[in-house]
């Protein structure tokens, strides 16, 4: 964008502008819960598809969810900015920052968060890895919850092996360790957490996830599907995309932040 210049690039912005505003509108016309918090109908909506979050049925409001959309409508103000339209970009903050509050308030239990069911207001798995992705909103999380999160993450924690983190709680009664996204350790997660690690300062933690991650697909190649979180043996089919980007994109991370 910097290249084209903003006068120029305008018309490209504004045309993925108007459909990501329909987008977010979406989970908030058609999917919002009775505390404003979105939902998802089935683990498949979420990329998780046997999470435990939905052992006890849909729908749920996804703690992933609502920290996408805070990003989302982050990311809206600040198209809305350079498209010269200060109230829109106003409101997307405005909407961005109720939505934090929400999650803060609904979806926290002793610092942690929990996806939670509308119907019941009881609190889903507390043994899914799915449930720290609010990590991505680095910084802006309050400490005490930052220092929990990072308690879980951190080796001595429920999720991280020698090889990386698990899916789903190690100490889980459900834990299996070839069985999706009940145990195995998955690329896409893995550079989530990393990259929310970093937002919120947590420079040693993101590169020791990192570490492993690297170590194993260089000790286990074939950039597998995912794998034993126990062992670091490649699972399901090898030579898939997200395994092989995860692994360039943390190398070249770990090549560019070496340890102090």
């Amino acid at each position: 964008m910097e290249q084209l210049g903003i006068e120029a690039s305008r018309p490209y912005l504004a045309q993925l502008y108007a459909p990501l505003c329909k987008l977010t509108e979406w989970w908030y016309t058609m999917r919002a819960g009775p505390n404003n918090m979105p939902l998802y109908y089935d683990g498949n909506e979420s990329g998780w598809d046997n999470t435990t979050v939905f052992d006890a049925g849909p729908p749920v409001e996804g703690v992933d969810l609502a920290t996408y959309l805070i990003l989302q409508m982050e990311t809206l103000s600040f198209m809305a900015s350079l498209l010269a339209q200060p109230a829109e970009s106003h409101a997307w903050n405005v909407r961005a920052e109720e939505q934090l509050q929400q999650l803060l308030y609904y979806a926290v239990v002793d610092d942690r968060f929990r996806s939670r069911s509308p119907d019941t207001n009881d609190n889903t798995s507390a043994c899914s890895l799915q449930t720290y992705l609010p990590i991505l909103l680095g910084k802006r999380l309050p400490q005490a919850i930052l220092n929990a999160l990072k308690t879980d993450l951190a080796d001595g924690g429920p999720f991280l092996t020698a090889y990386g983190l698990a899916s789903e709680s190690l100490r889980s009664s459900k834990y299996e360790a070839d069985s999706y996204w009940r145990g195995p350790i998955w690329a896409p997660p893995t550079y989530q957490i990393v990259d929310g690690l970093t937002a919120a300062g947590e420079i040693a933690l993101a590169r020791l996830i990192a570490q492993r991650y690297c170590d194993m697909i260089v000790q286990a190649p074939g950039f597998y599907e995912n794998y034993d979180a126990l062992t670091g043996k490649g699972l399901r089919c090898p030579g898939v995309c997200w395994t092989a980007a995860v692994f360039l994109l943390l190398a070249t991370w770990l090549e560019q932040h070496p340890a102090s």
